[in-house]
């Protein structure tokens, strides 16, 4: 099996707000800003379901899945996709804003799902590059479309 490097993988957002990606309305993609890391998390939510047939082991039912994405770079202020976290997000009037967000692999593999925005940071030194970093929690099933 081949070594696969990062290189290949990029975070996409939607900026034209399109209500949802499955909607039939075709997204307007653009790629963060000089994207360095990120990385794609898969996590189940339990319920504790013990009961007196267990013997006292512990048991559980998974009730929930969700899926993170996130994305370090360089501050643009000239890329669409930066721009439009950075005004709609955080300086946006709803709190509980959801964007769409998509991810591909080197592979052509294929992620679109709508998300909440769990926070969007600037970094800054005095003589540094300005960098960000944000992170992105689906809010229902993804879209998953296999080259």
């Amino acid at each position: 099996m081949a070594i696969e490097t990062g290189l290949g993988w990029k975070v996409q957002v939607d900026d034209a707000e399109a209500a949802d990606p499955f909607d039939g309305i075709t997204p307007t993609w653009k790629d963060l800003p000089q994207q360095r890391t990120g990385g794609l998390q898969f996590q189940t939510n339990d319920a504790e379901a013990n009961h007196k047939d267990n013997a006292g082991w512990g048991d559980s039912l998974t009730v929930s899945r969700s899926l993170t994405v996130t994305a370090e770079g360089f501050a643009d202020p000239n890329n669409v996709a930066y721009l439009y976290l950075v005004d709609t997000v955080n300086f946006g009037a709803a709190t509980d804003h959801t964007v769409n967000v998509r991810v591909l692999n080197p592979d052509g593999d294929d992620y679109i799902f709508r998300a909440k925005v769990d926070s969007f940071d600037l970094s800054f030194g005095f003589d540094e590059v300005v960098g960000f970093t944000v992170s992105f929690t689906s809010r229902g099933q993804p879209q998953v479309t296999r080259a």
